[in-house]
């Protein structure tokens, strides 16, 4: 648990003492509630990661698609050159 997240989570327990829960129902709501927020929390380093990790996919399957252009406009451009070259 980084040290951020440990002193909110000892703040929230405090609050709830002071709300007038007992130490152990603060004590066990306050591990629950860090347990539940270190499972679920994405850093902003994750989600760089992922986002390069789909760029990079995406521009492979665009160069390829684009390659494909090419070639078929290629092979288009010189059967057409060469139909009108026979005639």
């Amino acid at each position: 648990m980084s040290h951020t997240i440990a002193s909110d989570i000892l703040q929230y327990e405090n609050l709830l003492r002071e709300a007038g829960v007992s130490e152990k129902q603060a004590k066990a709501h306050a591990q629950g509630t860090a347990s539940l927020i270190e499972n679920n929390l994405v850093t902003q380093e994750y989600l760089d990661h992922k986002l390069k990790l789909e760029l990079a996919l995406l521009e492979s399957r665009m160069t390829t698609k684009l390659g494909g252009i090419v070639v078929v406009s290629l092979t288009l451009g010189l059967s057409i050159l060469g139909f009108f070259l026979k005639h």
